[in-house]
């Protein structure tokens, strides 16, 4: 049994279960992209923009993948037509002065946007470019810095959910943007961790380094399985030195970010076309490590009963397995 570097939750290393028989179909075969450059019937194609909000901000650049009298674009930016938080004040307003105090209730304000990091319908983030990663990073910066600046804001989260699996909905590959009105209570966490005499995160980055657990660095960021992870696979990119958000990094830095990103990206999609990918950068005038979390999925390794009844995480590989996989897999990668 091991425990997590800050919650209290535990992992279960059990790899005898890989022997056990399985007779139910998986969903990996079918969580895909289907093959072209573009898609007639996808919303997120150049052309395509009139199913979507008005563009909230675009990367121009020449796109041969468009169709004929197509937009130019390469990144794009626009409002969830479907946001988490559909921000109706009054209702909830009304529902907090009738309800009880067992129950809880404040308005679901905040913002919630799309960002489609590539034209091309067919790239999966472990197939982008550098240069395409440190232009969806620049658009993070961007949005995150907007969203922030609005009235009521606590807390910016980025995700992206590539494959079913993962919860994707739309196969053109796309992350997030959620504003929320207060700061999770796991980020609370993580906010104490980073305001302590030693950072928390700065420990896990001393202790990780060149161990067992330990999948790639550079000048910049270092990438490892965790110690006690959630989910199979599961990968952590760190910043090597002690920096609390996306916008306090330097130019050199966002390169080598964008470089680790796709790297980690394009190994993870080599074990399982589903993950999640999560991007956690300080709330302004707060400590905070930035840091991204990749959780991948696959039809094998699902949260089932026991996990749900007790909040343990089963697994069938060791982190120290997963890393090794790793290491194999990011020593092919080229340098593009």
């Amino acid at each position: 049994m091991r425990r997590d570097y800050f919650f209290d939750r535990w992992s279960l290393i059990a790899s005898r279960r890989n022997s056990r028989g399985h007779d139910v179909a998986g969903a990996e075969a079918s969580a895909g992209v289907t093959p072209g450059r573009w898609s007639e019937a996808c919303d997120f194609c150049p052309g395509n923009e009139d199913r979507t909000p008005p563009s909230l901000l675009e990367f121009g650049g020449a796109d041969p993948h468009a169709p004929a009298g197509g937009s130019s674009w390469r990144l794009r930016v626009f409002r969830n037509r479907f946001p988490i938080l559909p921000g109706d004040a009054d209702a909830a307003a009304a529902e907090a002065a009738a309800a009880p105090p067992l129950y809880r209730v404040r308005p679901s304000r905040g913002g919630h946007e799309v960002v489609v990091e590539s034209a091309r319908h067919d790239l999966t983030p472990g197939s982008f470019s550098t240069a395409e990663w440190a232009d969806a990073f620049r658009a993070y910066r961007a949005r995150i810095a907007a969203l922030e600046a609005e009235p009521g804001t606590a807390w910016v989260e980025v995700f992206k959910n590539q494959g079913a699996l993962a919860g994707a909905s739309r196969e053109h590959s796309h992350s997030q943007i959620v504003a929320l009105p207060l700061v999770p209570a796991p980020m609370k966490v993580k906010c104490r961790q980073t305001a302590a005499a030693e950072c928390g995160f700065c420990r896990v980055v001393a202790s990780e380094m060149a161990g067992p657990r330990m999948v790639a660095v550079n000048d910049h960021f270092v990438a490892f399985c965790p110690f006690a992870p959630q989910w199979e696979n599961e990968v952590w990119i760190l910043a090597l030195r002690h920096v609390a958000r996306l916008d306090a990094l330097g130019e050199a830095a966002g390169r080598s970010l964008a470089r680790m990103v796709r790297d980690v990206a394009s190994a993870v999609e080599q074990l399982t076309p589903c993950y999640n990918l999560m991007l956690f950068s300080g709330p302004p005038g707060r400590d905070f490590h930035l840091h991204l979390e990749i959780a991948p999925h696959s039809s094998g390794a699902v949260k089932a009963g026991f996990e749900l009844a007790t909040g343990f995480s089963v697994l069938r590989i060791s982190p120290e397995e997963s890393a090794a996989r790793y290491r194999s897999l990011i020593s092919g990668t080229g340098p593009n």
